[in-house]
């Protein structure tokens, strides 16, 4: 009967492995899910700044007066640099350690991602 219990006891241990195993594995598929939803996500954020630099470039290249060119570069200079804040912020997350935690304001994050939301919340205006 010592042998049957031993061999019940492997068994036993062999399948929570495995049910560990099959875990992790479920893990980092939804890690992947995760990470091809916000890629999409930034993917379309990005293609929205990249329309408004190009539209508001070709009205400014189509404007003769400076009040109205000015004010086209101004929107691509601010495409422009939303874009940097975003690709800056990625690059930040990319960089940090899953394993380190550190305190962070929620006020700065939630700006963040309000920067990333921002027209999928309040539609685009053309002002």
């Amino acid at each position: 009967m010592s042998s049957q219990q031993d061999s019940n006891k492997q068994e036993v241990k062999q399948l929570q492995e495995r049910v560990e195993e099959l875990q992790q594995q479920l893990l980092i598929s939804q890690k992947m899910g995760s990470l091809g939803e916000l890629s999409s996500s930034i993917a379309h954020e990005f293609n929205n700044i990249l329309t408004t630099i190009i539209n508001y470039s070709k009205l400014g290249l189509r404007q003769n007066d400076q009040d109205a060119r000015t004010k086209a570069f101004d929107k691509i200079l601010s495409a422009g640099q939303r874009a940097a804040k975003i690709t800056t912020g990625m690059l930040s997350y990319a960089r940090s350690s899953a394993d380190r935690r550190e305190s962070h304001s929620l006020a700065s994050l939630l700006n963040d991602l309000l920067v990333l939301v921002d027209k999928d919340l309040y539609g685009s205006h053309w002002t």
